[in-house]
């Protein structure tokens, strides 16, 4: 669906596609174009800002009084523009819109995709808001009780259980992409979300190096542990084996970095 005119190579700011989401990227581009200020100064006018870099901003905000979360996928180079200008439905925020829906179809909690819109100067994917949201490495930040502590380890394991039992790995398995809401817990930032069992691995082993980075308590990871290998069925010998290829490559990595080792939980 197209809105707006053609100007030179068919870029100008006004003009938007929207690759999913008809129902709601319809709405979100007769805002756009009530307020044609651009995308990341209206986006941070109207919305409340999370994340700001050189390759995009996060954002929440209200639209037809309905929570949503923005993330703006920014294009900077020419050739991604060219390429975005094609009739074809690619990129990250596109990706994240089909995973997002094929995840949801199987029971596996992430938030609704909603709407990805295209504009010129990058992508627009918008989910649902979840209410009372943190991520769950702000809670540990935040020195959680040991119950609450052990509480989101458990959900974070059925949630990562079922999306390797759905066949997917997730890519970037880490505290800061499992986000709380009330007492339910998703999965978010989609961008890496493959289909496919032979690297499922990885994500157990990131998850491990942020555990050990954030100083997780050693018996409540092991419960974390043995509540994934219950769910999944693997045997304990086989994860570790595997995952333990991958964490030697992390925590060199984390030790260059940092000049720190943290206590190996795994």
């Amino acid at each position: 669906m197209l809105i707006g005119k053609r100007g030179h190579m068919g870029l100008r700011q006004r003009k938007a596609r929207i690759l999913h989401g008809r129902k709601w990227g319809t709405r979100l581009v007769e805002v756009m174009i009530r307020r044609p200020e651009g995308l990341r100064p209206w986006m941070s006018q109207y919305t409340r800002i999370l994340k700001n870099d050189e390759y995009g901003l996060v954002s929440t905000a209200l639209l037809h009084r309905q929570p949503v979360f923005v993330k703006f996928y920014a294009r900077k180079s020419y050739w991604r523009r060219f390429w975005a200008a094609l009739p074809i439905k690619n990129g990250r925020a596109a990706h994240c819109f089909r995973i997002g829906q094929d995840l949801a179809a199987r029971n596996i909690l992430v938030p609704r995709p909603m709407c990805c819109v295209r504009y010129p100067d990058g992508d627009i994917l918008m989910t649902e808001g979840l209410a009372n949201a943190i991520d769950m490495q702000q809670l540990w930040k935040e020195n959680p009780t040991r119950d609450r502590a052990e509480q989101c380890l458990l959900m974070a394991a059925h949630l990562i259980a079922d999306l390797h039992n759905a066949g997917y790995v997730h890519g970037d398995c880490k505290f800061s992409n499992i986000v709380l809401s009330g007492q339910t817990c998703f999965l978010v930032d989609l961008d890496a979300t493959r289909r496919g069992v032979r690297r499922q691995h990885r994500d157990i082993a990131r998850f491990t190096l942020n555990a050990e980075e954030l100083a997780v308590e050693p018996d409540l990871f092991e419960g974390f542990i043995q509540r994934y290998l219950a769910l999944t069925g693997l045997p304990r010998k086989r994860l570790e084996k595997r995952a333990q290829r991958r964490l030697k490559k992390l925590r060199k990595r984390h030790f260059l970095q940092y000049g720190t080792d943290a206590e190996a939980l795994l």
